[in-house]
C-alpha cells in the first residue's frame, strides 16, 4: 500500500511541470482527501485501542486489589480455623479428664456404699452428717454431668463454626483461583490490544509523512498559481494601510484566538494561525478587503476555503464555508460576499476560521479590525 503511495509521490513529483498546474492541483486534492480519510480511520481506531488498553490496565489493577483483599480474608479465616481446632483440642482433653473424673467418684461411691449405710445404723448420732455428705456428692456428681454436658455443646458448636469457617476458606480460593484466571485472560488481551496499538501507530505514522508531502506539493503548487498572471488588484493601496481600521468577515463570537497555547488532558501545544468565529448557519461571509481570489475548493481540514490575494504579499483564507460563491481569479472588493459560512470539516459546529498571512507568515487578525 504505502510503496504503492510512494510511487504515486515519485509521479507526481516528475508531473509536477508536466501537467497544467489546475489538473495537478486536482490530482493532489483528491490525493491528499483520501490519505486523510484513511487516517481520520486509523487515528479513531488508535483512541478504540488506546480506550480498552486503559480499561483492561484498571481491571487488572482491581482484580489485583481484590485478590489482595481476598488473601487476607483467607488469611483471617485459617488463623480463625487453627484457634478453634485448637479450643476443640483443649476441651476434648478436659471432656476426657471429667470423663475420668466421673468414673473414679462414681467407683468410690460404689464402694463406700454397704459401709457408709452400716456406720450410719450403728452410730445413729451420724445420720445427719451421713446425708449431708450424701446430698454433697449428688450435687456435685449432678454439677459435673451439667459441665460434661456444656463441654460436649461447646464441642458441637465450634464444629459448626470449624465446618462454616472451611466452606469459606473453600469459597476464597475458588473466588481467588477464578481471578487468577481472569488477570491472566486480561493479561493476554492486554499484550495483543498494545500490539494493535503500535501497529496502528506505525501505520499512522507512515500516513503523516505523506500527508506532509502531499502539503508540501499543495503549497509550492499555491505559490505557483499565486505567481501566474491573474487580473490587476483593483486596489492600488496596500492592505496594511487600513489595520486597524477593518471588519471582520462575518458577525460571530470568537472561540478560538490567534497563537499558541495548550489543550486537552495532556495539555498539548497546539498552534492556531489565526481566529475561529462561532456564527449562526447560514451566515454570509465578506471580502476582508480588496484583491484577487487565488483559491476556491476544498482543502484539506479547511473544509471549503477561499484564499484571497490582497498584493503586496498578503492573503486571507475563509475556511469551513458551507457554499463558495467566487472562482478563481475573479477580482472582489472590500465587503464583496464570497460565500456562506458552515460546518464542512469542523468538529466545533457552524464556525468561520480566519486567517491573515503576509509573506508565508500567519499575522493576528484581531490587530487588524476596528475595536
Amino acid at each position: 500500500m504505502f510503496k504503492k503511495k510512494a510511487s504515486l509521490l515519485l509521479i507526481l513529483l516528475i508531473s509536477f511541470y508536466s501537467f497544467s498546474s489546475e489538473n495537478l492541483l486536482l490530482t493532489l486534492k483528491q490525493n491528499i482527501k483520501e490519505l486523510e480519510q484513511r487516517y481520520n480511520s486509523l487515528k479513531k481506531q488508535e483512541k478504540s485501542v488506546n480506550d480498552t488498553i486503559e480499561l483492561i490496565s484498571r481491571k487488572i489493577e482491581i482484580l489485583k486489589e481484590k485478590k489482595k483483599m481476598l488473601n487476607l480474608k483467607k488469611r483471617e479465616v485459617e488463623k480463625a480455623i487453627s484457634k478453634l481446632n485448637s479450643e476443640i483440642k483443649k476441651i476434648d482433653k478436659k471432656i476426657e479428664n471429667t470423663k475420668r473424673y466421673l468414673k473414679k467418684r462414681i467407683k468410690e461411691l460404689y464402694k463406700r456404699g454397704d459401709y457408709t449405710i452400716l456406720e450410719s445404723i450403728l452410730s445413729p448420732e451420724k445420720e445427719e452428717t451421713y446425708i449431708y455428705q450424701l446430698n454433697t456428692l449428688a450435687y456435685l456428681s449432678q454439677k459435673d454431668k451439667n459441665a460434661l454436658k456444656q463441654l460436649h455443646r461447646l464441642r458441637k458448636e465450634k464444629g459448626v463454626r470449624v465446618k462454616k469457617l472451611e466452606q469459606e476458606k473453600e469459597k476464597l480460593d475458588h473466588t481467588i483461583k477464578q481471578i487468577k484466571k481472569n488477570r491472566k485472560d486480561l493479561r493476554i488481551t492486554l499484550i495483543y490490544q498494545k500490539k494493535l496499538f503500535r501497529s496502528l501507530k506505525r501505520k499512522k505514522g507512515k500516513y503523516i509523512s505523506l500527508l506532509k508531502e502531499r502539503n508540501r506539493l499543495m503549497k509550492l503548487l499555491i505559490e505557483s498559481l499565486s505567481k501566474k498572471q491573474t487580473p490587476q488588484n483593483p486596489s492600488a493601496i496596500p492592505m496594511v494601510k487600513f489595520k486597524g481600521l477593518l471588519s471582520l468577515p462575518t458577525k460571530g463570537r470568537i472561540i478560538e484566538r490567534f497563537g499558541t497555547y495548550r489543550i486537552g488532558r495532556y495539555k498539548a501545544r497546539v498552534k492556531n494561525n489565526g481566529i475561529t468565529l462561532k456564527v449562526k448557519k447560514g451566515r454570509r461571509v465578506k471580502a476582508f478587503y480588496d484583491g484577487v481570489v487565488v483559491y476556491a475548493d476544498w482543502y484539506k481540514s479547511y473544509g471549503k476555503l477561499v484564499i484571497i490575494d490582497h498584493g503586496f504579499g498578503y492573503y486571507t483564507f475563509y475556511a469551513h464555508l458551507d457554499k463558495i460563491f467566487v472562482k478563481i481569479n475573479q477580482i472582489v472588493a472590500k465587503g464583496d460576499i464570497i460565500g456562506i459560512a458552515g460546518n464542512t470539516a469542523s468538529l466545533k459546529g457552524n464556525i468561520l476560521h480566519f486567517e491573515i498571512w503576509h509573506n508565508k507568515k500567519p499575522l493576528n487578525p484581531l490587530k487588524w479590525i476596528k475595536r
